[in-house]
């Protein structure tokens, strides 16, 4: 459709083979301030549309005298333009304006409805597809896919950052429908979903699916839908939001995977390794091997402070100053201390730490614990046995 300066007069093409009728209506139309285009025929339509951008909008005889009718002239002209057709014709069978119905949602004028009814259709029709750009507008530059599709799953539109999603661009993609698009674990419930829509289950649905990338990887997305009904309640067509989540859902699982392996390693180093969090230092996480060495089970240390692993709370604070000042100096902290078992056994650790955020250690610190009373047991049998002299 022509881009026009509000202010200046719109331009009508007046499809009609009575050149009485059409001389007539187009004085009429003057009288209301429109331009006026006549064509006898529905090819010399076509080609008036094709060749003139400044057309507004088109009144459309059915009876069109040898050549093509009016419903095929329509349908002719809006597979290549974007433009409201108002019918105007004499006919007023139910069959006939059914036919008509699927071309054009702009209106349906009787010829001897009068000279009133035919400005005000015209007007509607205007302020209709005003409306109808607002939509297109917002459709075409919003940033998520959009896609309008019939209730038999075939696409009616799509916009540019959807059919871009895929891979293709708007026309390549048109020709396909959602069964094509979509990978082939998720057509069942993709189905199920319109299926649920049209029985009037639900007025929307939300819902996870795979599309497949027209370079064959997968694309996972959220879909919003919700279905358009007619005036009867019968159903016109699917719109749909369709985000982009295959980052996100990439993102998830390889989370998943690294708590996996972290998992796996703090199950199998011969190292206790636990978490501290806040001023008391509370254990919000213990591995394994710390719990055996400490006779505690896991349930026993978490939630607890780390003071009733230490042999005395002197001990607990002066590790923890001392720690925590080489954090501060080196980002890391390492010190000698004793620890309590749960059977009152006293254990030998090295103990060294490291914040999870540099930048806010209230966050949470990580420690590793290695008993090393063994290692000073062996130390000092060997230095024992180097001042004994050899018997002879």
């Amino acid at each position: 459709m022509a881009v026009t300066d509000p202010g200046s007069p719109k331009t009508i093409l007046l499809v009609e083979d009575e050149a009485i009728i059409a001389l007539s209506t187009k004085m009429f139309l003057h009288k209301y301030g429109f331009n006026v285009i006549i064509a006898g025929t529905g090819e010399e339509a076509v080609e008036l549309v094709d060749d003139t951008p400044t057309i507004d909008l088109i009144l459309m005889d059915i009876n069109l005298g040898n050549g093509i009718d009016g419903t095929e002239a329509a349908r002719k002209i809006l597979a290549d333009h974007d433009i409201p057709l108002v019918f105007h014709s004499s006919h007023t069978e139910p069959s006939v304006v059914e036919k008509t119905e699927g071309i054009t949602s702009y209106g349906y004028i009787v010829k001897n409805s009068g000279e009133t009814v035919l400005i005000a259709s015209i007007k509607m029709a205007f302020r209709l597809w005003e409306s109808e750009a607002k939509f297109r507008t917002a459709f075409e530059r919003v940033a998520v896919g959009m896609v309008l599709t019939s209730p038999q799953g075939e696409l009616l539109r799509v916009n540019e950052a959807f059919a871009s999603m895929l891979g293709y661009t708007p026309h390549e993609i048109f020709p396909l429908n959602f069964a094509c698009l979509t990978h082939p674990d998720d057509v069942e419930l993709s189905i199920d979903q319109m299926k649920s829509l049209l029985r009037g289950d639900a007025d929307s649905c939300c819902f996870t699916k795979r599309y497949i990338h027209k370079g064959g990887h997968t694309v996972w997305t959220d879909i919003s839908t919700v279905l358009l009904r007619d005036s009867f309640g019968h159903p016109v067509h699917f719109i749909t939001h369709v985000q982009n989540v295959s980052e996100l859902k990439h993102a998830v699982t390889a989370l998943a995977d690294s708590k996996e392996r972290l998992a796996s390693i703090l199950k199998a180093v011969p190292t206790g390794i636990g978490v501290v969090q806040g001023t008391d230092r509370v254990i919000i996480d213990a591995n394994e091997r710390l719990c055996t060495m400490l006779g505690y089970t896991r349930e026993e240390l978490v939630g607890r402070s780390a003071s009733i692993l230490y042999a005395s709370y002197e001990e607990f604070e002066r590790a923890g100053r001392d720690k925590y000042k080489q954090i501060a100096a080196h980002g890391t902290g390492a010190v000698e201390t004793r620890w309590k078992r749960k059977d009152g056994s006293i254990l030998d650790i090295h103990l060294a730490s490291a914040p999870i955020y540099p930048s806010d250690l209230s966050r949470g610190v990580t420690f590793s614990a290695l008993d090393i009373g063994t290692y000073k047991v062996t130390v000092v049998r060997q230095a024992i046995a180097s001042t004994v002299p050899p018997i002879i």
